[in-house]
């Protein structure tokens, strides 16, 4: 039985958000604060992460980006898994990223 599934045998479904974006490891933005904002709503939280970030609440002290392959092999099993309610982008590194996220979208409407 896949997640959505056992979703739905609850009294009250679920809305699946997923965020597309940064890790913020302090917790502040990108998706550690989308998945807080998604649960206070009330809604199931996704996630692909298309950039790690080295920070604190003080500073950015650098990032490592992840390709569009990467994004895409994220995005793929949760899109399969899921139907997505709500989808929001953050911080998209490259244009690469920008252009597979746009094309991921667009093939999953």
């Amino acid at each position: 039985m896949n997640t959505e599934k056992q979703m739905q045998n609850k009294s009250n479904i679920q809305r699946v958000c997923l965020t597309i974006a940064g890790l913020d490891p302090s917790g502040g933005a990108g998706i550690v604060a989308d998945i807080k904002t998604f649960t206070a709503f009330g809604c199931f939280a996704t996630s692909v992460i298309a950039s790690i970030t080295f920070q604190n609440t003080t500073g950015v002290f650098g990032a490592i980006h992840q390709t569009a392959e990467s994004v895409r092999r994220q995005f793929e099993p949760i899109a399969e898994d899921f139907t997505i309610s709500a989808l929001k982008t953050g911080m998209l590194p490259t244009q690469e990223v920008i252009e597979e996220v746009a094309r991921l979208v667009k093939k999953m409407n």
